[in-house]
């Protein structure tokens, strides 16, 4: 599992450990995979709620092989390792 958390150490959001994800963050949902976000879309739309197009703060990659993670930025954001973390 992948947890976000703030520069204080407060959890923000955690993720589960699939082969591959794209986490985005959005002001409106905040942290949130690409699944998620579809699916959140969706519930909104059916429920007769305004989805705006809205693009992304940043985004960033996340993939899982034998117990590791690689962490990619991919849109409007750097990463930074230190120890353990990102």
């Amino acid at each position: 599992m992948i947890r976000i958390s703030s520069e204080q150490g407060q959890p923000l959001r955690a993720f589960s450990e699939e082969p591959e994800q794209v986490i985005a963050f959005h002001d409106r949902f905040g942290f949130v995979g690409e699944n998620s976000l579809e699916k959140r879309k969706k519930m909104r739309k059916a429920a007769g709620g305004f989805v705006p197009l809205e693009e992304p703060r940043f985004e960033f990659a996340l993939q899982f092989q034998n117990g590791e993670v690689d962490v990619r930025a991919l849109k409007d954001c750097r990463l930074k390792r230190e120890g353990s973390r990102y």
